[in-house]
């Protein structure tokens, strides 16, 4: 299989790893848009790696988490205007939500919560976002450039990447604590 432009990773219901190819390379300025196929790996738990989906809709798909609730991957596109998802076996993906910001895409990080939850970070708003009942609610606001992020639900914080101010913060979301 080709080199790619692999950034997030998510374990399935199936005990397999799902990884993102964004299909283009990175810069120092962030990554750039694709110039190969995007798509959607899969590494089964005996270690094989294979294509689960390869599809032009796929819009520089950077973060991926698995939502138990609604048995879906939420996509977080990092080129593209609206948070997407995909089941396991479907050939495509179905939008979720129009993102808010004026910038195209520039989504990136992406944790689902136990109650369904889903956060998610948008470089261009320099924000995390809030996904319920399919609105988005921006939580956290001010951040230079809100990369990866990363749930504590047993405290109750959410960890933010923030790329261009070379820092992660943590912030208290009251809510998430078990």
């Amino acid at each position: 299989m080709s080199a790619g432009s692999y950034v997030a990773v998510s374990w399935g219901p199936d005990g397999a790893i799902y990884v993102t190819d964004m299909g283009g390379a990175w810069t120092p300025s962030g990554p750039e848009m694709p110039r190969k196929p995007m798509r959607i790996l899969k590494i089964s738990p005996a270690g094989s790696l294979t294509v689960a989906l390869e599809s032009p809709a796929l819009a520089a798909p950077s973060g991926i988490a698995w939502d138990r609730l609604e048995q879906r991957f939420i996509l977080a596109p990092f080129s593209g205007a609206w948070i997407q998802e995909w089941r396991i076996g479907q050939p495509i993906v179905e939008p979720v939500v129009k993102g808010p910001t004026k910038r195209f895409g520039r989504f990136d990080g992406v944790e689902v919560a136990p109650d369904g939850r889903v956060f998610i970070t948008n470089w261009g708003a320099g924000s995390v976002y809030q996904l319920t009942n399919g609105a988005l609610t921006p939580v956290i606001v001010g951040l230079d450039a809100a990369a990866d992020v990363a749930l504590d639900t047993r405290r109750g914080y959410l960890a933010v990447c923030d790329f261009h101010a070379n820092k992660v913060e943590i912030w208290m979301i009251a809510s998430l604590a078990a």
